[in-house]
């Protein structure tokens, strides 16, 4: 990764499969075409903030790690970063978030109404592109990877403001919400390439690992990064009161007094300390170093799986894109 620009750190990484990146560009444009402007304009605004594209380019190192990367990598992976474009929108409606990509979000400058069915006609469209696989085990695995996010969601939302969630609760939460798309990601993609089941189960636990660990990353970023930096509104998920792993770390480690104020804080937002005075005691209980040190142990444990995929597949932009993803600032 040492010849990535600054401005993108995942330049050097999409480099084995920049035209394939290239096409995948083309047809997200493609598939989203409409003849009426209003709705145009909508996907203009959304589409000039661009975004990282790491489900799309995992699907596509999936593909040229195995050697056999085709025209189906490329669709799957549009497809795959269409649902989550469509999950982003919904999700800054729930968090009543301002800012996504260093741009006012859509519920902030169009109201809730319009930001909800646009992320509708977003995921229509990916039902759309996936119609194209006469392969129906793509359309049965994509489909169960959306129903699953739909269901890690809710849950979380059904146990916001609830102190006793306990790290299992929330890492099966998070295990559907993030890392089912991960996994589609990558298990698909090795089905497109035709590889072993074994060798199809070895990447789909080494992307769920990762996306475990995406998120837990995420989490602490709500709480300790940088909003200039991160590119969207930071904060959201003291304000709903959500009980992220860098809380439930905390929870698990503060004193009796830190304690008794976060549970407190988590039954009422409303009364919730600053962002930054939030921050301030969960670093003070060691909340967020415990949660990076799991994610880091997440992505250890992804990296040595890749290692038994075999000697004759190149892992190496897997584990770099791994590596980049955990260890990501923004």
């Amino acid at each position: 990764m040492s010849d990535a620009s600054p401005r993108d750190p995942l330049a050097s990484i999409r480099k084995p499969v920049a035209s394939e990146m290239d096409a995948v560009e083309a047809l997200l444009r493609t598939t989203l075409e409409t003849d009426l402007p209003d709705v145009a304009a909508l996907r203009d605004r959304v589409a000039a903030c661009g975004g990282k594209r790491l489900r799309p380019l995992l699907s596509l190192l999936v593909g040229f790690a195995l050697g056999r990367l085709g025209e189906g990598h490329v669709r799957l992976a549009a497809a795959l970063e269409l649902i989550h474009a469509a999950t982003l929108v919904h999700d800054d409606v729930i968090d009543e978030a301002r800012v996504r990509r260093g741009a006012p979000t859509l519920n902030d400058g169009r109201g809730n109404e319009a930001a909800v069915l646009f992320g509708d006609f977003v995921y229509a469209r990916a039902m759309r592109l996936l119609s194209d696989f006469d392969d129906l085990s793509v359309i049965r695995d994509v489909s169960r990877a959306a129903c699953q996010i739909c269901e890690g969601e809710l849950a979380q939302v059904l146990r916001s403001r609830d102190p006793g969630l306990s790290r299992e609760d929330y890492l099966r939460i998070v295990r559907r919400k993030t890392a089912s798309l991960y996994r589609a990601a990558a298990g698909i993609a090795a089905h497109l390439s035709v590889s072993a089941a074994p060798v199809r189960e070895t990447l789909e636990t080494f992307a769920e690992d990762l996306g475990i660990a995406f998120q837990i990353v995420d989490d602490c970023l709500d709480l300790d990064g940088d909003e200039s930096e991160v590119g969207k509104s930071l904060g959201t998920d003291l304000l709903k009161g959500k009980p992220t792993l860098p809380v439930l770390c905390a929870l698990e480690r503060a004193s009796p007094a830190d304690r008794a104020r976060l549970e407190a804080w988590i039954r009422d937002p409303a009364g919730a300390p600053s962002r930054s005075e939030a921050r301030g005691l969960v670093e003070r209980a060691g909340g967020i170093a415990c949660a990076r040190e799991e994610a880091e142990r997440l992505l250890s444990g992804a990296v040595r799986r890749l290692g038994g995929i075999g000697d004759r597949v190149d892992v190496s932009s897997l584990e770099a894109f791994a590596v980049l993803a955990v260890r990501r600032s923004r």
